[in-house]
């Protein structure tokens, strides 16, 4: 997997979350072109993405509503993960996570996940 997969936020013209997923391979940067890869299985905006392992990474942000009722989007709980052999997004389950905008860093081959929107200094 190339070392450069960014997830690229499009979001909709209506404020919503989107599937979509773009690669960049700084490899072949004389074609300068982004590759459309499968959507996740969920709507994302405002999610972070990471590489550990070199597998791709998609982790909250927002997404849409489970019910028509509601308006607008609802934080995401939802991590997945890309498997490059066969083209297909899995859910990666993170039962003591809530949802939430989060952050991500690897280090040492670990995910640590930062919670809340806002930075504080004590």
């Amino acid at each position: 997997m190339p070392a450069c997969i960014p997830l690229v936020d499009l979001g909709l013209p209506e404020g919503g979350a989107d599937r979509a997923v773009y690669r960049f391979d700084p490899a072949a940067h004389a074609k300068n072109e982004w590759t459309k890869l499968t959507g996740t299985a969920y709507s994302h905006t405002h999610a972070c993405a990471f590489v550990v392992s070199g597998k791709l990474y998609v982790a909250g942000g927002k997404t849409e509503p489970p019910s028509k009722r509601q308006r607008g989007l609802v934080p995401s709980g939802d991590v997945e993960v890309y498997n490059e052999e066969n083209n297909q997004w899995c859910s990666v389950p993170q039962p003591h996570m809530p949802p939430n905008n989060y952050g991500a860093v690897e280090i040492e081959g670990r995910i640590y996940f930062i919670l809340g929107s806002f930075a504080y200094d004590s």
